[in-house]
């Protein structure tokens, strides 16, 4: 029987390069890799590598030089895109996603041609970023932004917060009993 290990930021898969979802043997002759797909499927989804050499790390690319990130004001792009809300893809959108278009108005939906987006916010209140939903349910972020949380532009200070995206097994009672 075969230990594995999961791989980490310091010991990345050698098969995809990534720090996590895959696993090496402990000898270091044999990878379970989640991302590539080799002719021998595993049992947990993932495909296995090697099994005669040592697996070798797949070559990085080399640095891109003199490259700076853009400045990006989020506030003001949001700003700006927000004003020229065009409702009828948004009624489409509304009815794709099952919602009321009011809800996808109150949380600052928009839309960007084909595109959904939605502002992100900080600690401090200040839009951070942008986030995009496209057609494919595919979610991507406007280059530049920091990822942040989704808050409705308005807000009852009485209402009781709900956190979504939570695993059912995981999450605690709520509300939870008075003890």
């Amino acid at each position: 029987m075969t230990t594995w290990q999961r791989v980490s930021r310091q010991h990345p898969c050698p098969v995809c390069g990534k720090h996590d979802w895959c696993g090496v043997s402990a000898d270091n002759l044999a990878v379970c890799c989640m991302r590539v797909q080799s002719g021998r499927p595993t049992g947990n989804g993932g495909w296995l590598h090697g099994g005669h050499e040592r697996a070798s790390p797949p070559p990085r690319a080399a640095p891109v030089r003199g490259y700076e990130p853009p400045d990006f004001d989020a506030t003001l792009w949001w700003r700006t895109v927000r004003h020229v809300i065009r409702w009828n893809p948004m009624e489409a959108w509304a009815d794709r996603l099952g919602l009321p278009i009011e809800t996808l108005d109150v949380m600052g939906g928009c839309t960007l041609d084909a595109m959904l987006a939605f502002p992100m916010y900080d600690g401090t209140g200040e839009v951070c970023g942008i986030r995009t939903r496209n057609r494919d349910g595919s979610k991507r972020a406007v280059t530049g932004s920091r990822a942040g949380v989704f808050l409705p532009t308005l807000h009852d200070p009485d209402a009781v917060p709900v956190v979504c995206e939570t695993r059912a097994e995981a999450a605690p009672d709520f509300p939870p009993e008075a003890a």
